[in-house]
């Protein structure tokens, strides 16, 4: 291999593996965690909300926690990535579904939890997989045995907010 094929070889495969070891080392010594190799583009500071269909949704654990102790409802937290094609499909289905936004305008507060944007809080409510849809009471403890991992339809997500809300 000559040293422009070699220069070239470097280019195309060294580079992406070189930064693809610095995201794997980032993420097994806690520098992802710790914010100093943050994916999050600084856009959604504490306390923020953002809309998904036709509900607004805090981005902020803290926010959403002080919400639900002030109403004493429920925290629906809703997990997903930005390549998740069965997030879309959720979220254009139930968060624009009229009994699902009603109910859960209605019965709980709602926190949207990006992968990519907020890693750390993805890894401490335990998400393997998105979308994840997660309950917690108002004192910030899951509500067990009501965790939704995978999509499901709006009909199915209906049944799952109506049994949260009536245990509590």
């Amino acid at each position: 291999m000559n040293d422009q094929n070699k220069r070239a070889f470097i280019l195309i495969f060294g580079i992406p593996i070189a930064i693809l070891l610095l995201i794997l080392i980032g993420q097994s010594s806690g520098l992802l965690q710790a914010g100093l190799l943050s994916s999050d583009d600084g856009n959604l500071p504490d306390g923020d909300t953002v809309k998904l269909g036709d509900l607004d949704f805090h981005t902020s654990l803290d926010a959403a926690l002080i919400e639900a102790g002030n109403s004493g409802k429920p925290v629906y937290v809703y997990v997903d990535s930005d390549y998740c094609s069965w997030c879309k499909k959720f979220e254009a289905e139930a968060f624009h579904d009229e009994r699902v936004v009603q109910m859960l305008n209605s019965n709980f507060e709602r926190l949207s939890v990006n992968t990519a944007r907020n890693p750390s809080v993805a890894s401490s409510l335990n998400v393997r997989g998105t979308p994840t849809g997660i309950f917690l009471r108002p004192d910030g403890s899951e509500i067990e045995d009501m965790r939704i991992v995978g999509y499901v339809s709006a009909d199915e997500f209906l049944i799952q907010l109506d049994d949260v809300a009536r245990v509590n």
